[in-house]
C-alpha cells in the first residue's frame, strides 16, 4: 500500500497487486462485455489487481470513497467486466481515511453499480486500456454519508486506467504518479 502525495484537502492510498482489506461476499454479480477490437489486442502476462481509497472535501462536505478490482488475461478479444454487489459487512480494517463521525460499510451498494458500470464502459470503449478478460470490481468500502456516484465512477475509470498500465508494464513510479494526478485533477 502506497500513500499518495495528493493536493491539500486530499488524501488517498493505493494498493498495486496486492489485496486491500476491503473483501467481502457478493450477493449478486452485474456485468458488461466489450469488444476488443483486433487492431488494438494486446496481451497481459499476469493477473493484476489495484484498489485506491480517497477522501477529499467538495467546499466543507467530506467526500470518501474505496473501490478495486482484480484483472485476470484472457484471450477471449472480449473484456467481461463485473461488479460485485454486497454491502453491511463490519470491517476489520479500522483505519480508513473517513472523517469521523462517519460511517463505513464494507462492500458495493447496488446504487453505485450503474456509476462503476458506465465509466468502466466509457474508458475501455474510449482508450481500450485494458486487454482481453476479466475484471472484477470486487473489494470496496462506502461512507453511509459521505460517498456518492460520482466518486464511484471516477474511482472506476481510475481503477481500469491503472490495471491497463500494469499489465503494459509500467513502471510502478509512473503508475503513481499517474493516479495522484488524476485524483489532483478530480
Amino acid at each position: 500500500m502506497f500513500e499518495l502525495e495528493l493536493n491539500s484537502g486530499k488524501k488517498g492510498r493505493i494498493w498495486l497487486d496486492e489485496v486491500p482489506p476491503t473483501g467481502f461476499t457478493a450477493q449478486k454479480i452485474c456485468e458488461a462485455t466489450v469488444d476488443i477490437c483486433e487492431a488494438t489486442t494486446a496481451t497481459c502476462g499476469k493477473p493484476h489487481q489495484a484498489a485506491i481509497e480517497l477522501r477529499l472535501f467538495q467546499g466543507s462536505r467530506p467526500v470518501y470513497g474505496f473501490l478495486g478490482a482484480k484483472f485476470s488475461p484472457e484471450e477471449t478479444q472480449k473484456l467481461l467486466i463485473q461488479v460485485a454487489v454486497g454491502e453491511n459487512e463490519t470491517p476489520s480494517f479500522q483505519e480508513f481515511l473517513a472523517v469521523a463521525p462517519e460511517i463505513i460499510q464494507i462492500g458495493i451498494s447496488e446504487e453505485y453499480v450503474p456509476a462503476i458500470l458506465k465509466k468502466a464502459l466509457e474508458v475501455q470503449e474510449e482508450l481500450s486500456s485494458v486487454p482481453s478478460g476479466k475484471i472484477t470490481f470486487n473489494c470496496a468500502a462506502h461512507g453511509l454519508f459521505s460517498s456518492n456516484l460520482i466518486t464511484f465512477g471516477f474511482l472506476s475509470q481510475t481503477i481500469m486506467l491503472t490495471i491497463g498500465l500494469l499489465c503494459k508494464e509500467t513502471p510502478q513510479d509512473k503508475v503513481l504518479k499517474f493516479v495522484e494526478s488524476m485524483i489532483n485533477d478530480f
